[in-house]
């Protein structure tokens, strides 16, 4: 796509916008934001309406359950896990850690007071510090999940089948979703590019996305693959991600706005910021 392309691409999106929020304001049936959701217990049930397996249902009846990943989906030869990111590192009960976390990178307590306030930016050596923290969940997540997903390849002999992990945010704050997938991104290529877990998907059911210009809430499905995946196994977390967003949002009032093209989708959503319930 050359510059002239994009420039186009950019101002259809930004109109698409100035309508998309005149009918939300005049013609918009107007309701209360979503309760949250138990993002396990309702992705399981689309699983298993999608055509998926729950493993707990499988093993339902063993003595001793083995380590297994959450989802089967034997048409599709996939194995998928699920986590979710459930702790705010920025909410008050999770304050004093935050607070220790930032004293050890070097911020004074003031400095600290006024960037929860937001008066000042995180001055870049505390945001390092945050980013560090964040990187080492995510590699003790997907290292669980690469042990499950083995683990379910071998019990279920699906030995060729491709790996999946989804990481759900519940209920984490920290940083914007765009800055939590590239995060993710780095873990899994410096960590997990041979690993059992073909794919990643990061989505986020609990906290929307604002990007300038809207007055909708995106819930962003942001997926990344190992280099040489299948085209088969894109066009299921295509087709999975579509049909969980209709399944998950069958009470708004209207589509979201379609992007035409990935680079300028990533343009779009990398301006996002998070929206509190």
């Amino acid at each position: 796509m050359n510059a002239l392309s994009e420039l186009i691409l950019k101002w259809r999106i930004r109109i698409a916008l100035f309508f998309d929020n005149l009918y939300l304001v005049f013609f918009a049936k107007r309701r209360n934001p979503p309760e949250p959701i138990d993002i396990p217990k309702v992705f399981g049930e689309f699983v298993a309406d999608f055509g998926g397996e729950l493993s707990d249902e499988i093993h339902a009846n063993s003595a001793q359950q083995p380590e297994n990943a959450d989802y089967i989906f034997r048409d599709d030869n996939v194995v998928a896990e699920l986590k979710c990111l459930e702790d705010d590192p920025l909410s008050f009960k999770n304050y004093t850690r935050l607070n220790q976390t930032l004293l050890r990178a070097g911020m004074v307590q003031r400095e600290i007071a006024l960037w929860a306030a937001g008066m000042i930016p995180l001055p870049p050596k505390g945001g390092l510090a945050l980013i560090q923290q964040f990187r080492k969940h995510i590699q003790r997540i997907a290292r669980k999940a690469n042990r499950q997903i083995n683990s379910s390849k071998t019990n279920q002999q699906l030995p060729t089948a491709s790996g999946v992990l989804l990481i759900a945010n519940d209920n984490n704050y920290l940083f914007s979703a765009w800055y939590k997938f590239v995060l993710i991104s780095d873990v899994m290529a410096h960590h997990h590019a041979s690993s059992s877990i073909t794919a990643f998907v990061f989505f986020s059911p609990n906290v929307p996305t604002r990007i300038p210009g809207s007055l909708r809430d995106q819930h962003p499905w942001m997926p990344s693959y190992q280099e040489g995946a299948a085209d088969s196994l894109q066009h299921f977390i295509n087709r999975l991600g579509h049909e969980w967003w209709i399944y998950s949002t069958k009470d708004e009032y209207s589509p979201n706005i379609k992007i035409p093209h990935r680079s300028v989708g990533d343009w779009f959503l990398s301006s996002g910021k998070n929206i509190r319930r």
